[in-house]
């Protein structure tokens, strides 16, 4: 998992495909999850009607696991 990578979630109830691009991995400490910074590239993250958000979205590593399409996975 590094910045550049797709993360990708496949949306059942709404029958589409959601996709996230990672700009940044932040691990943490002991003590500490790590974080990885996700910039969405369909829609806007943050609270509908709000003219000024935030740009990216920031997760626990632990729940995207196993939804990262790298370029090793392609190969």
């Amino acid at each position: 998992m590094s910045p550049g990578d797709i993360v990708f979630w496949r949306d059942d109830k709404f029958r589409k495909h959601r996709f996230w691009e990672i700009q940044g991995v932040y691990l943490g400490c002991s003590g500490q999850e790590g974080l990885v910074e996700l910039k969405n590239l369909f829609e806007e993250p943050g609270v509908p009607g709000m003219t000024k958000g935030a740009t990216t979205t920031f997760v626990p590593e632990p729940l995207i696991r196993g939804m990262v399409y790298t370029k090793e996975n392609s190969k």
